[in-house]
This record gives structure tokens, sequence and C-alpha cells, in this order.
């Protein structure tokens, strides 16, 4: 009993093994312990046996049990009223499309959109792009309507917005391109077109935080390759454990080639939308760097738990899948929207620490001072008279120095006054005779050179006309 492989799958026939191998002479215990008023009714059936676990989705859910007991645990069906109705063991292909019907009509019944293309012949037959819609809505209905709440994430929004307003009024009023473009991507018209409301809020919780460290997002996949938007998301709730310097440089970072580029294509980047200037190993080492920010993002994340590790690492080359990046980035945010409430009031309670700190210590230096004034006032008389009785000595000596020698260094600063006088009147005069000296040579030389002149022109004149 209680083991996939017993022959006895019931407590009756428990019992009754038990009799016949060690009471054969009491006949029928079942009936004698329903004299006593005991009944045995527990019967161990396949669904008890099953292995839920999967390990491959093209595979294990094919039967639909695995499904319908995923309906189950989301829904909060304790009763497992849906895996009682599945047919076990599903062998034949008409048992597997029962079970599988069961399931979708649970999850039509709970509400689950956009699974109506969903056929159970799609999920037997291992049709990978709809059953992972099936799954993809089943996670967004389910889960990030519990993880996230759109009110308190519009909130959160408006907050941020406001944050990113005050800081850009403290900063310069020159703008840098890069913020401006940041910025741009919060218009409507760079929003995809999600079905999901939570999905969209979250996108635009994601261009309001990256917006105010100039990085444009547009999507969940690209905008998300190089690891930076993680990296920021983290950094702006929690930078000591993230700090800014730690996040590298990217591909997105290196000049572009003349021309459109867009930094969020859906297109694989390749060397040719670089300038010319940029060398191949330069890209390798900026796609490195991107997977150091997907690797630092992870391990961010499991230091701040509550957030699966779902997500591989990737780069520009390897784009994360969408709808993963969607759950993953909900899980982070119902996370640091929780840690910002802390954060909020750890700052609530620091604050009015500091301030009941300043209230007594303030308090206490009113006192100290009043004790230093009433202190001095009792004893400034003693002070002033040991002052005079310790200096007066002193201040005498001083006094009859000065008085001594009064007259005589009025005598010696007449002299120095006397001094610099004649050096003044030394120095004009020898200015005034070096002016006067120069200016006669000067004169001399002019008219010398004049005389030279003319008889050398008179000289050229007679020897021309002969």
């Amino acid at each position: 009993l209680f083991h996939s492989k017993g022959l006895v799958k019931s407590s009756r026939d428990m019992l009754l093994s038990f009799c016949r191998e060690c009471l054969s002479g009491e006949g029928n215990i079942i009936r004698h312990l329903s004299y006593i008023g005991l009944t045995v009714s527990y019967e161990q059936k396949l669904i008890d046996e099953y292995d839920f676990s999967v390990k491959n989705l093209a595979v294990d859910l094919r039967d639909g049990v695995r499904l319908g007991r995923l309906v189950e645990l989301l829904s909060g069906d304790d009763a497992v009223s849906l895996s009682l109705q599945m047919r076990l063991p599903a062998v034949s292909r008409l048992q597997k499309l029962h079970n599988v019907r069961l399931a979708l009509s649970s999850l039509s019944f709970h509400g689950v959109p956009d699974i109506d293309d969903v056929s159970p012949k799609h999920v037997v037959d291992g049709h990978q792009s709809k059953v992972l819609k099936l799954l993809w809505s089943t996670i967004a209905h389910f889960k990030l309507s519990t993880l996230i709440n759109e009110d308190a994430l519009e909130r959160e929004i408006g907050n941020v917005h406001r944050s990113n307003k005050r800081r850009n009024k403290m900063r310069s009023l020159q703008v840098d391109f890069e913020i401006n473009a940041a910025r741009d991507s919060l218009s409507e018209e760079h929003i995809p077109n999600y079905k999901d409301q939570i999905a969209v809020l979250l996108l635009t919780w994601c261009q309001t935080i990256c917006s105010s460290f100039g990085l444009p997002i547009k999507n969940f996949s690209t905008s998300f390759a190089d690891g930076k938007a993680l990296c920021y998301l983290i950094h702006y709730y929690h930078p000591g454990i993230l700090p800014r310097h730690a996040i590298r440089p990217t591909s997105r970072d290196l000049p572009r080639a003349a021309g459109p580029h867009d930094n969020n294509c859906t297109e694989r980047w390749g060397d040719s939308i670089f300038d010319e200037s940029v060398t191949s190993d330069q890209v390798e080492d900026r796609i490195l760097n991107e997977r150091h920010n997907s690797s630092l993002a992870n391990e961010c994340m499991a230091e701040l738990g509550g957030i699966p590790g779902m997500l591989p690492v990737f780069d520009t080359q390897i784009y994360p899948e969408e709808k993963s990046m969607i759950v993953c980035v909900a899980y982070l945010c119902s996370r640091l929207m929780e840690s910002s409430q802390e954060i909020l009031a750890t700052l609530v309670i620091q604050d009015h620490y500091r301030r009941f700190r300043a209230k007594v210590l303030f308090e206490k230096q009113v006192k100290a001072a009043y004790m230093i004034w009433k202190v001095w006032q009792e004893n400034k008389e003693n002070y002033y008279q040991n002052q005079r009785k310790l200096y007066s000595d002193p201040v005498r000596k001083i006094e009859g120095f000065v008085s001594q020698y009064k007259v005589r260094l009025q005598v010696l600063k007449a002299q120095r006054e006397i001094r610099e006088a004649e050096d003044r009147a030394a120095n004009l005069i020898q200015a005034l005779y070096r002016g006067y000296t120069l200016r006669f040579d000067l004169e001399i030389e002019s008219n010398a050179a004049i005389i030279l002149q003319s008889a050398w022109r008179r000289y050229e004149c007679i020897h021309y006309r002969l």
C-alpha cells in the first residue's frame, strides 16, 4: 500500500491479506470492524501513483494529466475534481484527447484568454507554438495578476516619473542626446501591442526607469539583449547591491555606420551596422561585456531572492525569449516594489530617529551652555583677578622697555625714511640722465646717417652722368 509497485491497492485488501497470513481463524475481519463502527474505505487509485514531474514539455503534457493537475494547482482546487475525471492510464489517443479537453475546458472556465485556437489535438500531437502559447496564457492569467498589482504598479510608475523630473531639474539644462532618445521611447508608438495589460505596464515601468539612464526600451527581447536594462532596474532600487560602475559598456555604445540603424531591431546585429573604425575584436569584447551584464543581473536577482532563475546567459547575438523575460521582469518588479516599500519605511524610521536625536542633542547642548554660563558668572571675577596677577609684571616690563627706547625708535624711523627718500631721488636722477644720454646719442647717429645718405646719392648721380 502507498507504493506504485505494490500489489495491494486498498486498505481492505491489506487487512484481508494480513488476516490470511496471520489470523486465519478470525474469519472476515472487515465485518468484525464494522460491528464496532470502523469502516475501511481507502483505495489507492491510478492518479495517486502518477508521476507529475515534468522533464520534457514536448512529451510530458500530451496525456493531459499533468496539464489538468497544473490547472488544479493554479485555480486552488483542493478537491482535485479535475483529476478524478481523467482517464488513466492514458494509453490511447482518445483517452489523451479526453483528458486534454477537460483541462482546456477548465482553463476557459477560469477565464484564461487567447486559447480558443488551441485544440486538444495540438497538445496531444506536441505542437510547439500552440503548447507554448497555452502555457504562456495560463501563466500570465494566474501568476502575473497575483505577482503584480496594477494600481500599485501605476502609482510606482508615477512616482518614478516624478522622481526623474526632479533629477532632471537638478541637472544642467543641456540634455544629452541619449537621454532624449530614451524619453522618446515612452511615447505610445514605441509600446508593442501586448494583449495583457500587465505586460504593457511592466514595459512602461522599465521605460520610465531606464530613461533616466539614457537607455531606450521598446520590447522585452532586443532591448534586454545586452543585459543593461535588468542591471539598471536593480541599480535604481539597490545601488549598493549593483553599483553603476559594475555595468560594462556594450555593443550599443559603439559608433554606428551612417544610415538609419535601430538599436532594437529584430534582426541579428552584425559588424555591418558599426562604423568602419570599429574592429571585430572590439565587437567581441562588447559581446563578452553583454554576457557579463547578463550574469551579473542573474547573480543580483538571486541575492535579492524570490525571483526564479529562469533566464540563461544571453547577448545581442542570442536574444532572450520575450515571454520568459516578461515573467522574469514581473517577479523582479514585485520584489523591487516590496523592497522599495521596505526602503521607504527604513527612511521614514531613520528620519524620525534623526529628528529625535537632534532634539535630544539640542536639549543637552542648551543644558551644557546654561551650566557653562552659570559657572562663568560665578567665577569670572576670580578669573580676571588671576589674569591681572599673572600678567601685570610682564606688561609693566614691556611698557618700561617701550618708553625707554621710544625716542631712539623714532630717530631710527626718521633716518630710514630719509634714506628711502634719497634712494628714490637718486633713482629718478639716474633715469633722467640715461634718457637724456640715449636721446642725444640717437640724434647724433641720425644726423650722421643723413649726411652719409646725401653724400652717397650725390656720388651716384655724378657717376651716372659720366
